[in-house]
């Protein structure tokens, strides 16, 4: 239970970081914040929310009997996890203040949390 918490947090920063920032790279396909959320808050939120499904998604994969043996199968899997999650926080925004342009925006902008986190994933020493 605490690698799952500390990989929680890890993927909470990087996730809310990388939400925070990412108008910067993405223009006008990505709005963080609204009238209630400021951006800073609302990529704290979406972030965490995010880490959630992130860190529940390989035991509940698992659970499913969904066995991912190789690297390249948990990253696919994570990127449409990832795809996913993000649709559904964008069509809360009054809630989470994430606003995604369109389904295109939303796999690019997932390909690259999806890529974020398998380097996190990758080279930090929090994995087996």
């Amino acid at each position: 239970m605490k690698k799952n918490s500390r990989y929680f947090f890890i993927y909470w920063v990087i996730n809310s970081g990388f939400l925070y920032f990412a108008p910067y790279f993405f223009g006008s396909m990505l709005v963080v914040g609204n009238m209630r959320l400021t951006p800073f808050l609302a990529s704290v939120i979406s972030g965490f929310l995010l880490a959630i499904v992130n860190t529940i998604s390989k035991p509940a994969l698992e659970s499913l009997n969904i066995h991912l043996a190789e690297e390249w199968q948990l990253v696919i899997a994570l990127e449409f996890i990832n795809i996913i999650a993000l649709w559904v926080l964008a069509r809360y925004a009054d809630l989470t203040g994430i606003g995604i342009q369109n389904v295109i925006s939303v796999g690019m902008i997932a390909t690259a949390v999806t890529i974020i986190q398998w380097v996190v994933w990758k080279f930090l020493p929090v994995k087996k």
